[in-house]
């Protein structure tokens, strides 16, 4: 396109239009050249007609038509935080850490859109779905020593140490899991989403790989790296495998004492495991390397990297000075204007290529971090798909090294961005509840047509949910038949799966069902001791098997709650007999499809019971697996607590990694409000509880006790079930299934308001879990610290804040503190109980 705007006989525009179609970025005196297309615009002051200035114009053509071609293709990677799990230890948490109390109910906005925890293979997929879907090339992951706190790993995969921190979860997820990733675009080597591996150590030992045993860790951590990049997932560059040293500095000074011998000795060992287990030479890099550090050596902090890189760069101009608050939130374009490719010539004659990094924000607010660091605004979407614009022309431009390097000398184009879910500290590129999927969007809309390829139709993000269920235990001796429960079932049938029959066949006959004062605990079967599987199975369940079974429900048999020590021994040391019982009662009642054992002493446990329950639970899984009529589920009931106590039913740890088919965790059934529930209750099984083994108990009974509390209403059923599900949880168990009981034919278990969550969960549906808020004490006006409202009612009750009586605030004011709270009192004999004030009007034991 040109076109001519006066007249004149200045020719001085002809060199510079030449000088335009050489450069794809020159733009003089209004002739410009788009990089991307072989559009030409000349603004001239003189008439195009002589032949000269007619050939000039056929000769820009030509040049356009031959020097532009298309723009270098270039890699996007964003930083991977695997921070996010249950528990005190949970970045989740408000600082200092442990800590009971999160910092995401005063910054909803932040709240992930794709899953809560990266412990959660569900949240794992549909991470790297919607990365893939928006022109993500790869996530790099940061990888933690196995020092950190946490083992989310254990029992879910063949054991690696080095990958048992709850940090390093979404890595072995990744590596494990097949399920999690999308499709490749092309076979096995074409294009879709892969990952890569940051050693974060900046958490490091003083010395820790100098000595023989920091060999030997090095070269640990280096096997698990090597088995790592092994993955086909794994972001290879010309077949090299990509990993960075976080911390180049700390690497040296620190784990390697300032010997640089030691340290490039230690990358050698590396490279050499990897060529040795045939991934490859990797391609080593060291990181925090920021815009204003250029490299003009190759060997860094005492080693030779292949490529240099950054993390956060979240600084400004120096200009502008240092920030005096973190409270100061500073506008948007300050941080963008620092690394959006304007300062990257400080690395244009590195002796090796240098990665750039950019910023997805920068708010730190949320750790209580107040030590100067910088406080950004979140861009808007114009200027987000504008600062990533300026970073994309920066790496197209030609001759450019920033990326990778590849075998000819020459780079491969590529940028990081920090970060997919640095939720605390405000790098935040993963869709959540306050920005959408803004960032995800201006990512596909400026680098997506170097990805075309990547592109499918929504179906790739839409991985199979794995598959939800529902068991319901049922209690024979409560009905005088089986006719109600096959009623609900067929009505219900979509929301349940098995039903876990009681059906006068177990593994201790207590004694006190004969004999009220017989001790708690003790047995009658097996010469007292229990143990032996005792009973035949009662009509009622013999008539509701082949009906259940034709409806499509599974079928298995509840041994019933077992409170014996000897009973839980004796079947350790006959396991088996006991699968032979099992097998035996299976042959005979054709439809059974599994066991349930209810272990519920309260006796002592110790070490060597822990190992014996461990073997037996592995033992008979096994056995029942290999039943001559097919497989036979096995599962085990327990109450998942934390800290874990020294009774048999409360260790889940002890047993998780037994290989049984399924635990489920009865300590959920029921509890005093929402955030007990979420802490207190449940927190537990997810932290030690593999969510392939895992089911979630949940009461949905009613009776004196519970009575008017919170258990019973539908806001309860809804939001833990909602909870569940954003937990990516597979199976609830619900107890208990009654529909008429003798004598009360009007007794209906559960509640209508359970049915309509309990549909959307075995649907697959989503939702927006509730966040669990800590209750709120009044503020103490009078008296010590030591006497002032903390929270825990005299029953325990979350809801509620007690205050220990005494003289510097009587009756009167601690009312008058409670009332001014928007909070009540609960009027309580203050000789025996302290001063008690609730956020609801009843405590869970319905005062």
């Amino acid at each position: 396109l040109y076109r001519t705007i006066g007249s004149g006989n200045k020719h001085w525009w002809h060199l510079a239009a030449l000088a335009g179609c050489l450069h794809p970025r020159f733009k003089y005196y209004g002739i410009s050249l788009n990089p991307n297309s072989t559009h030409i615009v000349l603004e001239s002051h003189t008439d195009m007609t002589t032949p000269l200035q007619m050939a000039l114009v056929a000769a820009l053509f030509a040049c356009a038509a031959t020097t532009v071609s298309p723009a270098k293709p270039l890699l996007v990677g964003i930083h991977y935080f695997g921070g996010w799990y249950p528990g005190p230890f949970s970045h989740w948490m408000a600082a200092p850490l442990p800590s009971q109390r999160s910092w995401l109910p005063d910054w909803p906005g932040r709240t992930p859109i794709l899953g809560l925890y990266t412990t959660n293979r569900t949240t794992i997929a549909a991470e790297l779905a919607a990365a893939n879907e928006h022109s993500v090339d790869f996530f790099e992951m940061l990888w933690y020593s196995p020092d950190l706190v946490g083992s989310c790993t254990q029992g879910m995969w063949p054991v690696d140490p080095n990958m048992r921190p709850c940090t390093n979860t979404p890595i072995a997820i990744m590596v494990n899991d097949s399920t999690v990733w999308p499709p490749l675009v092309g076979g096995s080597s074409g294009k879709g989403i892969r990952f890569s591996m940051s050693y974060s150590n900046d958490l490091c030992n003083a010395g820790e790989f100098v000595s023989d045993d920091g060999l030997a860790r090095w070269r640990s951590f280096a096997k698990t790296w090597v088995r790592v990049m092994g993955h086909p997932r794994y972001l290879k560059v010309e077949g090299r495998p990509v990993l960075k040293i976080l911390g180049p500095y700390n690497f040296l000074a620190k784990q390697c004492s300032g010997n640089a011998t030691l340290a490039q000795s230690l990358i050698s060992q590396l490279r050499a495991l990897s060529v040795e287990a045939g991934v490859g030479d990797p391609l080593i890099g060291g990181g925090w390397v920021s815009e204003d550090a250029p490299m003009p050596e190759r060997r860094y902090q005492g080693v030779n990297f292949d490529y240099t890189g950054d993390y956060d760069s979240a600084t400004r101009s120096a200009a502008l000075g240092n920030c005096a608050s973190t409270d100061v939130v500073l506008p948007w374009a300050e941080l963008a204007s620092y690394n959006d490719g304007e300062r990257w010539e400080n690395h244009s004659s590195d002796a090796v290529p240098w990665v750039p990094n950019i910023n997805g924000g920068y708010d730190m607010r949320p750790t209580g971090n107040r030590s100067g660091q910088c406080t950004y605004a979140e861009p808007t979407l114009a200027q987000w798909k504008g600062y990533l614009q300026k970073v994309k022309d920066a790496l197209q431009t030609p001759n450019a090294r920033f990326g990778y390097p590849t075998g000819n000398g020459d780079v491969q184009a590529a940028v990081t961005l920090y970060a997919w879910n640095e939720f605390a500290e405000g790098g935040i590129i993963a869709p959540t509840q306050g920005q959408g999927w803004m960032k995800l969007q201006g990512i596909s809309d400026v680098f997506g047509g170097e990805h075309e390829a990547l592109k499918t139709d929504n179906t790739a993000t839409a991985l199979a949910t794995p598959s939800r269920s529902i068991s319901w235990w049922w209690d024979d001796d409560h009905h005088e038949s089986a006719d109600g429960l096959i009623k609900f079932c067929t009505e219900h049938r979509d929301i349940v799966t098995r039903v876990m029959m009681l059906c006068e066949v177990f593994t201790c006959i207590a004694a006190d069902w004969a004999n009220a004062s017989a001790p708690k605990g003790t047995c009658t079967n097996n010469g007292g001791v229990g143990g032996t599987v005792t009973g035949q199975l009662s009509d009622k369940c013999k008539q509701a098997i082949p009906a259940l079974t034709k409806l499509g429900i599974k079928t298995e048999l509840w041994l019933g709650e077992d409170d014996s020590i000897t009973s839980a021994r004796y079947q350790f040391a006959h396991t088996n007999e006991t699968a032979a019982s099992l097998l035996r009662i299976a042959e005979e009642n054709p439809g059974l499809s599994g066991f349930n054992l209810d272990l519920e002493s309260h006796a002592p446990f110790f070490d060597s019971d822990r190992l014996a329950y461990h073997a037996y639970l592995h033992d008979m899984t096994v056995a029942l697996e290999n039943a001559p009529g097919g497989p036979l589920r096995f599962s085990a009931d327990l109450e998942c607590r934390n800290p874990a106590t020294n009774l048999m039913m409360s260790n889940c740890t002890a047993v998780a990694a037994s290989s049984i088919d399924r635990i489920y965790t009865m300590y959920t059934y029921n509890s005093a409000d929402y955030y007990e529930w979420v802490t207190v209750q449940l927190a537990p099984a997810l932290e030690t509880v593999p969510l392939d083994t895992l089911g979630v108990g949940l009461g949905c009974y009613n009776d004196a006790e519970l009575n008017a509390t919170w258990n019973v209403t539908p806001e309860a059923a809804q939001d833990r079930i909602c909870k569940l599900m954003n937990e990516s949880v597979q199976e609830i168990g619900m107890f208990l299934l009654s529909q008429g009981i003798k004598g009360d034919p009007g007794q209906l278990f559960p509640p209508l308001y359970w049915i309509a969550p309990l549909q959307r969960f075995i649907r697959g549906e989503s939702c927006n879990a509730k966040v669990a808020v800590a209750p709120h004490c009044p503020n103490s006006t009078l008296g010590p610290s030591g006497s002032a409202w903390h929270q825990g009612g005299y029953d325990n009750d979350w809801e509620c804040c007690t205050r220990n009586t005494g003289k510097s605030c009587d009756t009167v004011c601690a009312e008058a503190e409670c009332l001014a709270a928007g909070m009540h009192w609960l009027p309580l004999n203050n000789s025996l109980y302290p001063f008690t004030c609730c956020n609801n009007h009843t405590n869970s034991k319905g005062v």
